[in-house]
Order: C-alpha cells, then sequence, then structure tokens
C-alpha cells in the first residue's frame, strides 16, 4: 500500500430493529445523541415504509463518519457525514435507500420532500419549509433548471428546493402512485405517467 493511503476506520455497531449503525470510532456522541439517531433512523423507516411499499434487504447499513462534506447511498447502505446529523440527512438518505434508484431532480426532490415533512413541523417558528424557498428565488429572479440534464451531476440549494416543491405539488395534484411509476419509470417520464411534459 502507498505511504500515505488511509488506515481503515474503525466503528462501533449499534443495532436497531430495522437498521445496522457504524459510527466511526473517532466521534464522540452523548447517549443522547445516539438516541436520537436510533430513533431518527426507525421513524424514517416506518414512515417511508408506510407511503413506499416493501423494504429493501434489511437491516439498512448506515455508517456515520467524521469527515467528508456530502452523505451518499447506494444498493450497499448510507454514508453519513456526522456534521450533517443535524439536518436529519438519515432521513433522507433513507428514502434513497428504501425507494431505491431514479434520476434527478426526482430523486432528491422526493427525498427532500420526506425529510421536511417527518422532521419540520409546520408550527416550528424557525422553520422555512421548501415552497417558500422556491417562491422566494422566483420572485428574485434567482431559478435554476430542474429539469434531468441540468441536474444530472450537480444540484445547488436552490434546485433541492425547486424540485422538493414541484414533488409536493405532484403529490398533492396528482397522486403517490403515480409519482412512484415517475420515480421508477425511465429518465424524464413526465409525459408517459402525466400525459404532459
Amino acid at each position: 500500500a502507498p505511504h500515505n493511503a488511509r488506515k481503515p476506520a474503525d466503528y462501533a455497531v449499534r443495532s436497531t430493529p430495522h437498521c445496522r449503525i457504524r459510527i466511526e470510532s473517532s466521534i464522540a456522541l452523548s447517549e443522547d445523541a445516539l438516541a436520537r439517531i436510533d430513533a431518527e433512523a426507525e421513524s424514517a423507516y416506518a414512515a417511508i415504509v408506510a407511503d413506499w411499499g416493501a423494504p429493501r434487504s434489511l437491516p439498512v447499513p448506515i455508517a456515520i463518519v467524521a469527515g467528508g462534506d456530502r452523505c451518499h447511498t447506494d444498493r450497499n447502505g448510507m454514508r453519513i457525514a456526522q456534521n450533517h446529523l443535524p439536518r436529519f440527512d438519515i432521513t433522507h438518505e433513507m428514502v434513497h435507500y428504501l425507494a431505491g434508484p431514479s434520476w434527478r431532480p426526482v430523486n432528491e426532490g422526493i427525498a427532500t420532500w420526506f425529510t421536511e415533512r417527518l422532521r419540520h413541523p409546520p408550527e416550528d417558528p424557525s422553520f422555512v419549509p421548501c415552497d417558500l424557498y422556491a417562491r422566494t428565488y422566483a420572485a428574485a429572479g434567482l431559478t435554476v433548471p430542474i429539469d434531468s440534464a441540468s441536474c444530472e451531476t450537480t444540484m445547488d440549494f436552490r434546485a433541492y428546493m425547486a424540485a422538493a416543491s414541484f414533488t409536493r405539488w405532484l403529490l398533492e395534484t396528482r397522486g403517490f402512485e403515480r409519482f412512484k411509476r415517475l420515480y421508477t419509470g425511465p429518465r424524464d417520464g413526465y409525459a408517459k405517467v402525466y400525459g404532459k411534459d
């Protein structure tokens, strides 16, 4: 191995009824913080399975790591950056894991919408919903395109908010079953699912 290769991290392992949570050993978390992680993982699992249907393989693998500025999910599990725990990224990434792969912005729209719905009660005065962000950006002329080609490699905060707002609208006006067909269907399948682009 090269002399500058990083040694694999050691992990402490926790289990909940549906998740196997590995926490990098360099991370010091209080019992309250660990309980919040367990509760977020389990409540997200329950809510997403209730709406989305049958889960993928169990237990859901979650790794919480000390470094990094992004979280990531693939078929092997979820990687959550420690500094993203306050943002409820376990919930966001749980949507990606349980719903399976899809295309941007549809996958990020549903994950952001679910996280907002599950983690941010409307009565919280400090919370700003994605719809308000999207409308504010539109009024200020600061919108970004949220078509699949524009979002394929990267999405900024504005795109996440617009995608979540559009997802909410699709769910409220067209229903969850049609949205699931869009999510699992071919890229840019709006016309096939909804009859219009």
